[in-house]
């Protein structure tokens, strides 16, 4: 897999939201990461995406991701949040702060009712919004004056 966060740039802060694999399939193109055949292609696409994104992002910075949990095909859930939080930290991020994005709640009741008693799942309310940081952490307070 080629370049896709172009060189020669440099960031003080990465904020994105990424796909969450095949949850909602964006394109057909096979360079799209809503498209992978599998969470294992996925997360090595998704691993080079964030190693470039890392490479650029100037020391003591921070890179704030917004991700929710996603399910596989029996219905299990993946521990996406949880891939994320091991992927950011063997590129070298300490895990900085976290906090909850609380979505819209009014189809949370519709949707629970058609779905709870077919499934036995809770809908979803929140995503989770995890915030690394690039460097010593206890320098973090020094880099935001």
């Amino acid at each position: 897999m080629g370049e896709i966060v172009p060189m020669g740039l440099s960031f003080d802060l990465v904020f994105t939201s990424p796909p969450y694999y095949d949850l909602e399939v964006y394109s057909k193109r096979r360079d799209d990461g809503s498209a992978m055949p599998t969470y294992e292609d996925f997360m090595a696409w998704y691993l080079t995406v964030f190693r470039q994104a890392a490479e650029r992002l100037l020391e003591g910075r921070f890179l704030v991701i917004k991700v929710g949990e996603i399910r596989d095909e029996r219905g299990a859930q993946r521990g996406f949040v949880a891939d994320n939080i091991k992927l950011f930290q063997s590129l070298g991020f300490h895990l900085y702060n976290e906090a909850v994005y609380v979505t819209p709640l009014g189809s949370v009741p519709v949707r629970a009712s058609r779905h709870f008693p077919r499934r036995l799942k809770l809908e979803r309310a929140h995503q989770a919004v995890l915030v690394f940081y690039k460097g010593d952490p206890r320098r973090a307070p020094a880099f935001a004056r």
